[in-house]
């Protein structure tokens, strides 16, 4: 709804506001399940965060009411602001040349998905129900938590920080963390680890699990993840976790319950397992994994997590392609073969800023394909120069 005014609150404390990856503004309160259910978050020194879905809702203004009136210290006026575009996960807001936006841990297609991806800086996205997080990035320090570590490739922005989780969580006395990672990248990942070792003087303890197309590691119970292929100048992978059930057979439907049961007592096998993709990660490549034979589970994934790097003609699909990422035109190209539920798009060139994301979005993707998609903005510029 490009154009349409807002009378909104704006906070008015602290010009600095904190890192966009950040927990340490999340104080608790009794009435943070409704805030999250509104979709804002107000921290002490920080800019607003609301939902693009709840901007019209009448009880907006006073959930951020009476929320003031309980933060000591901090102060709000009305402010007429600018809506730009708005997705799932947060609402793009401006006021002269600055962009106000914030996004919460997102919730796409009933799957709580964090983090943050800047081409080139850092990836990091964290599923925290699942106890697991894609690429470590710089390491938030959310991430610290996460028990799982699923490796793509080994360039800087997206295994940088898997020394610092390694060892923040020994720090912390949480146990070594299980890290998958594609097996070309074993050896050199144990190399440095080893060397940082040496200059920190604290082991870095971690299990390396090499694991490739074809394989499977199961993680939590219930959930197996495989990886697949992705095309990118290093080694490289994707991964897909799968929601893996005992389900009756069907043969066996409409039974009643005793006769199962004995069936089953006499060593009967009446179930039968059911897999169902549930999130896939791409990490980095170019569009050539849309048609590799093997990855179909990919595009029907529930929540396909997907970098898409260009988003312009600055940049052509010749250019995307030879650095092994995704480019918006093949995004659409392909548009009838993404049958997720919800698609969170990630990596983002950091020559864009959060506002222009969202309107290349906007114009250059297809209605349909628009409306699943949810861009992950945390980490982009505020400001539209």
């Amino acid at each position: 709804m490009p154009g349409v005014k807002q009378s909104l609150l704006r906070h008015e404390g602290r010009r600095r506001h904190p890192e966009l990856d950040s927990e340490a503004t999340e104080s608790p309160n009794e009435s943070r399940e409704d805030e999250r259910r509104a979709g804002l978050f107000i921290g002490t020194g920080s800019l607003l965060t609301l939902s693009g879905r709840l901007l019209a809702d009448s009880s907006l203004l006073s959930l951020l009411e009476r929320r003031s009136a309980r933060r000591k210290g901090t102060t709000l006026r009305l402010a007429e602001l600018e809506l730009l575009g708005r997705d799932t996960g947060g609402v793009a807001l401006r006021e002269g040349a600055l962009l106000l936006k914030r996004q919460l841990p997102l919730s796409l297609a009933g799957i709580e998905v964090d983090g943050i991806s800047v081409a080139g800086q850092e990836t990091c996205i964290l599923l925290p129900r699942h106890k697991l997080v894609f690429d470590t990035g710089r390491c938030p320090q959310r991430a610290v938590y996460q028990k799982t570590v699923m490796v793509t490739h080994a360039h800087l922005d997206h295994i940088g920080g898997l020394p610092f989780l390694v060892s923040t969580r020994g720090m912390l006395g949480l146990p070594p963390p299980t890290v998958v990672l594609p097996t070309a990248i074993v050896d050199g990942t144990h190399d440095m680890l080893r060397a940082i070792t040496a200059l920190d003087g604290n082991p870095m303890a971690c299990e390396l699990l090499p694991l490739s197309p074809g394989g499977e590691y199961r993680h939590l119970p219930g959930f197996v993840v495989r990886p697949f292929a992705t095309f990118h100048p290093v080694p490289s992978q994707g991964y897909l976790l799968y929601n893996s059930k005992q389900k009756l057979k069907p043969e066996l439907a409409g039974l009643p319950g005793d006769t199962i049961r004995d069936r089953r007592l006499a060593g009967e096998e009446v179930t039968r397992m059911v897999e169902a993709p549930e999130v896939a990660f791409t990490g980095d490549t170019s569009a050539e994994f849309i048609l590799h034979p093997g990855n179909e589970d990919v595009l029907r994934a529930r929540l396909l997590i997907m970098e898409l790097t260009f988003l312009d003609d600055e940049v052509t699909v010749e250019h995307a392609r030879s650095f092994g990422h995704m480019h918006i035109d093949e995004f659409v190209e392909h548009a009838e073969r993404f049958q997720n539920e919800a698609i969170l798009l990630i990596h983002f060139s950091a020559r864009y800023t959060a506002a222009r994301i969202v309107e290349l979005l906007d114009e250059r993707l297809p209605p349909a394909l628009r409306a699943k998609c949810t861009p992950l903005l945390a980490g982009f510029s505020d400001r539209s120069t």
